[in-house]
């Protein structure tokens, strides 16, 4: 079951990464992930998967570089249900980002909502599977 989580979670991720937003603002969040990551925690839908395999991280890693976030002076962090999912990847540091909104350096960030609408509802589809195929 935790599996089946864990993959359907990646595969949200990489489908918010396929649909990132555009224009100016954007943040490059690759130098911000801190070196000798070993450990990944993904935390969505309430569910907490926790990542150790080096090669997974690694593909986790990469998608999150992917999702392109712009500077949002609108976006409030602190809203309830601001954060659909969150990673936070240990290394030599800690980095937290959260999607649909996240903050890096005092600054907000977002994706595009029509990518979040269309997330939110690709991830309960995984979901569902991933139930359906823990039973």
């Amino acid at each position: 079951m935790k599996k089946a989580a864990a993959a359907a979670m990646l595969l949200a991720l990489m489908f918010l990464s396929a649909c990132g937003a555009q224009g100016e603002g954007e943040i490059d969040i690759a130098p911000l992930v801190p070196e000798n990551v070993t450990r990944a925690e993904l935390r969505g839908h309430g569910e907490t998967v926790i990542i150790e395999d080096a090669g997974e991280i690694a593909a986790l890693i990469g998608t999150a570089a992917g999702i392109e976030l712009r500077r949002d002076g609108e976006a409030d962090v602190s809203e309830p249900g601001a954060a659909s999912v969150s990673v936070t990847f240990y290394g030599e540091g800690e980095l937290t980002l959260t999607f649909p909104v996240c903050s890096l350096g005092g600054e907000a960030y977002s994706a595009a909502p029509e990518c979040i609408e269309e997330f939110d509802s690709y991830f309960g589809a995984m979901e569902r599977q991933a139930l359906t195929e823990g039973t």
